[in-house]
């Protein structure tokens, strides 16, 4: 089971995401800055970054979609009465994982940010694969939270701190501390200028799992069968490539990308309402698709590393 970390060990690591002030003060149940004596709250051990008031529309809109659970007893009744998901769903799930790990590896690190989490699932795949020391983790809405620490990550071993943050506003402060996110950047308004922030903190590394722009993309958004608005409202973005290049080139990162082809599956489900020969033909020609058009750099969705450069 995972041990929440004492605040000497995460306090170094945090800056106030009001001025970037120096390493917060810890007090009764509250971090306080130092420079613009801003202070954020803690409940139930998760570090409160977000302030509601203090976001955009479209942010709030993002959020209230996350707040609908109160506690943690509805989100386990809500988890105990969703349907079993399908293998199609499964299947997508390990091959992002998979090229996660080809990217991360699958050895010991010291330590990982994941920003944007969420319930943590994609994390808790991940973590089947790689021992995490020290874990820091980290989503837009509390209620999502609630889930890691008693639920998701209830066979983590290692130390765990839980915060929540606005990915346009990260509050860690360790430049060597590697840094990912898994499919939440196209949830935030801007997302190009969402990675430039990251950027302009010079973490060493990073590890994005998004969804990919090209011409097939926007054609396919201009009819209405990609980039639909979500349940929050919020209309998800897409990375571009040549846009991401553009940005690692002015702030000195390498990138590295991996691309696949991935129909979300209620799409999916219009074509083959049920499992069987017919889904699993396609999802072969799928893999056959990705692998040829992974030459290119040409996909639906992208597993990018974006390394510091020395």
């Amino acid at each position: 089971m995972s041990k929440l970390m004492d605040p000497e060990e995460f306090l170094p690591h945090f800056k106030c995401i009001q001025c970037g002030g120096g390493t917060l003060n810890f007090g009764d149940r509250v971090l306080t800055c130092p420079v613009c004596a801003k202070s954020y709250g803690i409940t139930k051990n998760i570090i409160q970054f977000v302030n509601p008031e203090e976001l955009d529309a479209e942010k709030k809109r993002e959020l209230d979609g996350n707040t609908d659970l109160r506690d943690i007893e509805t989100i386990q009744q809500i988890g105990s009465e969703m349907p079993p998901e399908s293998d199609y769903y499964y299947y997508m799930r390990r091959v992002k994982i998979q090229d996660l790990l080809a990217f991360i590896g699958t050895g010991r690190r010291d330590a990982l940010v994941a920003l944007g989490t969420g319930y943590g699932t994609e994390l808790k795949d991940l973590l089947r694969y790689i021992e995490i020391n020290k874990l820091f983790v980290s989503d837009l809405a509390f209620t999502s939270l609630l889930m890691i620490a008693p639920f998701t990550l209830s066979s983590y071993t290692g130390k765990l701190c839980i915060f929540t943050s606005d990915l346009d506003r990260c509050p860690i402060k360790t430049e060597s501390l590697p840094i990912l996110v898994h499919q939440a950047l196209h949830h935030t308004p801007d997302i190009h200028r969402t990675i430039e922030g990251l950027l302009k903190n010079g973490y060493v590394e990073m590890f994005f799992v998004e969804p990919l722009d090209n011409f097939l993309m926007r054609f396919l958004a201009r009819r209405g069968l990609a980039q639909r608005v979500e349940y929050s409202g919020v209309k998800p973005g897409r990375v571009n490539l040549g846009t991401l290049r553009g940005l690692c080139g002015v702030y000195g990162y390498d990138l590295k990308v991996k691309t696949r082809w991935m129909f979300p599956e209620d799409y999916l489900r219009r074509l083959f309402p049920r499992d069987g020969l017919m889904l699993n033909w396609f999802v072969t020609c799928l893999k056959v698709f990705s692998y040829i058009s992974g030459f290119f750099e040409f996909g639906n969705i992208a597993t990018l590393r974006l390394i510091k450069r020395r």
